[in-house]
């Protein structure tokens, strides 16, 4: 029932061992899909006596649970016993409004400290009393009561499920938090998203309580989705100028046609490109970056040289400058030169050109490159002249001062 402190997160090594496999569970969760909890300020209600006794083994039994939701926090003080694991915890919540009945809940009354997941699950269970009481909250609120009202239409996600409503009472500003189920409005590139997982892009709106005028607006993914995380938070959203049920629908549509319709198209042009490249005469020791093809070297003879290039495509796939490197490894009469000759260039593969195009420019340029290397090359590799080319020279003259006897 113990955990060793070498193995647990940083966060939980100073609580109580038997303390310390049920807060695990609880860091590593995603709560609504996204956000991550941590703890802070871990202390022990143990005397000073028992501490004592216990050694180096830590006694930690009380934390501040704290869960970011874009800019409102929850958080609360939770105290345990950290000599009798049988006994459920007390919580203190931040927010001195907000008092579930705790006691009541299911998770509350099965506790059973063998299960590991037995504090997540009572958490699990209080976040979600707090989602309620947070959304009850907003509408007291005209303004936003007519906000919340417009998400109830047909729209591509369970307004009950899928927002999160944060209101703070202090500075009047509310975050709504909107998961959009990707899965239900586009079916994303398989290389970009694990097997058997739910894929969300999640929407959050921060605007003023009073009279729902949007202060801010960010895109966030669900950790599946690292992969696609740039295409996504690079989309240019529409200003909000009407309810946010609408606006959560402009939204979903953009995701679909502007950003994962084009990303999807252009990563099928980049898959041609890198081919058609693996697929030149002579080209050798391919290696490819997976799984969005962010790089591709390869070697290949260029004249009387072996040539490496390396192609890096951009981490977004909607931009089409591609960074190229070349650098000529050895030559033919000489061997492995005691020296590596690179040069870098630039190629712009615009949308326009269709697959075959954009290898014939990257070509040109490799071309036009690798004559200005070779010629560096020549110049290094040329041996130095002898003593009569040195002499022969206008103006030579021996270390004596006089010319050379002819």
């Amino acid at each position: 029932m113990s955990a060793s402190p070498s193995t647990a997160p940083i966060e939980t090594r100073k609580l109580a061992l038997w303390l310390q496999p049920l807060v695990s569970p609880v860091v590593e969760h995603n709560f609504f899909d996204v956000f991550k909890a941590k703890i802070e300020n871990v202390r022990s209600s143990a005397s000073l006596y028992a501490e004592l006794s216990m050694g180096s083994e830590p006694v930690g039994d009380r934390f501040r649970l704290v869960i970011e939701l874009g800019r409102h926090i929850f958080a609360a003080e939770v105290t345990f016993v950290w000599s009798d694991p049988t006994i459920p915890p007390e919580f203190f919540f931040c927010n001195p409004e907000f008092d579930p009945p705790i006691e009541a809940l299911s998770e509350y009354v099965n506790w059973d400290s063998n299960d590991h997941q037995c504090l997540l699950k009572l958490l699990c269970a209080l976040f979600a009393k707090y989602r309620e009481f947070q959304i009850s909250y907003c509408y007291s609120y005209d303004a936003l009561r007519r906000q919340i009202d417009s998400l109830m239409g047909d729209h591509s996600f369970d307004c009950h499920s899928n927002m999160f409503a944060c209101l703070n009472k202090d500075t009047g500003e509310v975050g709504f938090i909107f998961r959009i189920p990707l899965k239900d409005i586009v079916e994303l590139p398989a290389v970009l998203v694990p097997e058997r997982d739910e894929h969300k892009a999640f929407l959050l709106v921060g605007c003023d309580a009073y009279g729902a005028h949007v202060a801010s607006v960010e895109v966030l993914l669900s950790p599946s989705l690292d992969h696609f995380q740039n295409v996504i938070t690079n989309v240019r959203l529409p200003k909000m100028n009407h309810t946010i049920g609408e606006y959560v629908s402009d939204v979903a549509s953009l995701l679909k046609e502007r950003q994962i319709v084009e990303f999807t198209k252009n990563l099928e042009m980049r898959t041609a490109f890198v081919r058609l490249i693996t697929a030149l005469e002579g080209v050798e020791n391919v290696h490819i970056v997976e799984p969005l093809l962010n790089q591709v070297s390869y070697d290949y003879e260029y004249e009387d040289f072996r040539v490496r290039v390396t192609i890096d495509f951009p981490v977004d796939s909607n931009k089409n400058c591609v960074s190229v490197k070349v650098g000529i490894l050895s030559a033919k009469d000489q061997g492995a030169l005691p020296f590596l000759r690179e040069g870098n260039f630039q190629a712009q593969l615009t949308g326009d050109l269709t697959p075959k195009d954009r290898v014939e420019l990257l070509q040109l340029e490799l071309d036009r490159t690798l004559s200005g290397l070779k010629r560096h090359v020549a110049m290094y590799m040329k041996p130095p002249p002898s003593y009569e080319e040195v002499m022969s020279l206008p103006g030579a003259s021996s270390s004596n001062g006089k010319s050379p006897p002819i």
